[in-house]
């Protein structure tokens, strides 16, 4: 299995990512670990450090990785969008935001412009289009709008 799981931030990606990886043993590949080092890396270095991962012959990838999805949504026989309505993933952004600030971790001004309305707008689009073109591809694509819709993914990996 080769899966990538998108979706808005906060949108559950790691969650479900992590869970089908314990629950399969397919690595899971957070490409958020590898982007926001101290500072983020370029797409390049990012390219760089993932293409030895995503050789293997399963993985499930997760994390905002617009600057390299050209190259990683081809390697795909799966994908599942998370695609919660904005007022959930804004709730856990901005509860997030706050765990953030308390521990110091990372900037307010760098988790805010992902709650910004229009930038959610193109992001799904964009999500949509990869979507579209990965299921002509004969990619199995599966929307997730609801915790019912994540349990519906896991359920055959119990």
């Amino acid at each position: 299995m080769r899966l990538i799981v998108l979706g808005l931030p906060a949108s559950g990606k790691t969650t479900l990512a992590r869970t089908l990886s314990q629950r399969t043993g397919i690595s899971h590949i957070e490409v958020d670990t590898y982007f926001w080092k101290p500072h983020p890396v370029s797409p390049e270095d990012l390219r760089a450090t993932l293409r030895p991962l995503l050789e293997a012959d399963s993985w499930i990838v997760e994390g905002h990785f617009s600057k390299i999805a050209a190259e990683v949504l081809p390697l795909a026989d799966q994908i599942v969008w998370l695609d919660p309505p904005l007022m959930v993933t804004w709730g856990r952004a901005l509860k997030r935001v706050g765990q953030e600030l308390f521990r110091r971790r990372l900037g307010l001004a760098r988790r805010l412009r992902f709650l910004k309305l229009r930038d959610a707008r193109t992001l799904n689009a964009h999500f949509a289009t990869a979507v579209s073109e990965a299921s002509r591809r004969g990619v199995k694509c599966t929307r997730v709008k609801s915790g019912r819709d994540s349990r519906a993914v896991l359920s055959p990996y119990r």
